[in-house]
């Protein structure tokens, strides 16, 4: 039964990505991101609330603009090529925003695009790429 109501769960999921090109797992204990792959369409991904420490297992985003991270339990950076592309992440009230200059740690991961944090759009003075 305990398959059974998984697999309804991610159906649930993906039926909702098929519509937006946003998957939302917000909420669930994951041990890693590996069951998400490659997804060419996602434009969102929202892990908030989630028991996830790092970005293992995710596969390189592509096309990934927006990835929330609100509530999460994530620690560090880990695999943080895969989200290289993002323009947008949301990362309050987790242990990682915690550390100090954490945002730094993220432009270069994201420099080329990363351009909102928090809600707070990041000064052109402090992309790196801008200098280059």
């Amino acid at each position: 039964m305990r398959t059974t109501k998984k697999l309804n769960w991610l159906k649930d999921k993906e039926r909702e990505f098929r519509k937006t090109g946003k998957l939302d797992i917000s909420g669930e204990m994951l041990e890693n991101l590996s069951f998400i792959g490659s997804r060419p369409t996602m434009k969102t991904l929202d892990l908030s609330f989630t028991s996830i420490k790092s970005l293992e297992g995710l596969p390189p985003q592509p096309k990934l603009e927006y990835l929330i991270l609100d509530g999460s339990t994530i620690e560090c950076f880990k695999n943080g090529f895969s989200i290289s592309n993002i323009s947008k992440i949301s990362i309050r009230n987790t242990p990682v925003s915690k550390i100090p200059n954490y945002k730094i740690s993220l432009l270069l991961i994201c420099d080329k695009n990363l351009r909102i944090i928090d809600d707070r759009i990041i000064p052109s003075k402090l992309r790196f790429s801008d200098y280059l």
